[in-house]
């Protein structure tokens, strides 16, 4: 498996939030899990934590009988 770091910046024009952001996560070929932090920089300061876990299924072949 591998460990993959995120880090990022966003800037919402809309509203003029600013966002710093970081994650850690945990993936190989039949599951991942995603942990990650976003901090409003000025204003409220929010934080929000968000998780996420996937699954990987592998597509078998169709099998016909006759």
């Amino acid at each position: 498996g591998s460990v993959p770091l995120r880090a990022g910046y966003a800037h919402d024009r809309g509203t003029e939030q600013h966002f710093a952001s970081g994650g850690i996560g945990y993936v190989d070929a039949q599951y991942g899990l995603d942990v990650s932090l976003r901090r409003e920089l000025g204003g409220e300061n929010a934080t929000e934590l968000f998780a996420a876990l996937r699954i990987f299924v592998q597509a078998g072949t169709a099998e016909t009988y006759e």
